[in-house]
């Protein structure tokens, strides 16, 4: 599939999957130690795949490039950033990988998505097998991406997706004449609100497994746009990182 139209996919498996999900059901999870035979020392950064929408008066969907586009530039230099600070593990880039092997990593992000929408059905759902099975966690995008490895020297990729829902200036006034006729009225019928989600992986590139995930949704007051507020979410998201660095050897590196 060309780079172009798997990055597509992967931004439209975003924005169909969340909507329904509530603030309360950030997750966090880590694969069970004994599956791990060490913490990941060096880790590839994919460059991270935050979709930006823009709801118009309509109620219809736009994809806001200029902000998609910036808002996934200042995740990879927060995630990159927060990493240094915490000493958590060393990241490198893909500029020594070749034009294939760039295409592979597209294609693990958009298997990640998948995956993450696989299992945020499994939660939601009745069936007591499906919630036991995310309890074990044992996930998977694939076979291993060797090559990439090997041209990287990284044990790992992190892949960083996420989107967000703006109101367009139409549908701002739109809200406003709602709240108006409700007040005149004592019926409100308001457009839906934007809600934001945003979803750090960690997938092995020998084995292809899910070695740790952290997402949190949010709405109002998660802001994917505003470099705080994002680098707030990441902050967040990192705290569930099992393989921290000892508290003594961060004292050190003070």
């Amino acid at each position: 599939m060309p780079p172009n139209l798997m990055r597509t996919v992967g931004a439209a498996l975003l924005t169909v999957w969340f909507p329904s999900v509530h603030a309360d059901s950030d997750f966090h999870m880590t694969v069970p130690p004994g599956r791990v035979k060490s913490p990941p020392h060096t880790v590839l950064l994919v460059h991270p795949e935050v979709v930006v929408k823009q709801l118009t008066t309509g109620n219809l969907e736009e994809t806001a490039q200029d902000w998609s586009r910036e808002a996934s530039e200042n995740a990879a230099r927060l995630v990159r950033a927060l990493v240094k600070k915490n000493g958590t593990f060393e990241v490198v880039d893909d500029s020594g990988l070749t034009p294939a092997d760039k295409v592979s990593l597209q294609q693990y992000s958009a298997l990640y998505v998948r995956l993450m929408a696989s299992i945020e059905i499994a939660r939601q759902s009745k069936n007591p097998a499906w919630k036991k099975r995310v309890r074990r966690f044992d996930y998977t995008v694939g076979p291993g991406i060797t090559e990439v490895a090997v041209r990287t020297h990284a044990d790992a990729a992190l892949f960083v997706v996420g989107t967000d829902h703006v109101s367009s200036a139409g549908r701002d006034a739109r809200t406003a004449g709602g709240i108006l006729i409700g007040i005149l009225t004592g019926v409100y019928m308001l457009p839906k609100a934007g809600t934001a989600f945003l979803s750090l992986g960690m997938v092995d590139l020998h084995s292809g497994d899910v070695l740790w995930v952290s997402s949190e949704y949010g709405g109002g007051g998660m802001n994917l746009r505003k470099e705080k507020s994002l680098n707030k979410v990441l902050t967040e998201l990192f705290e569930s990182y099992p393989w921290q660095p000892k508290s003594a050897d961060k004292d050190d590196n003070k």
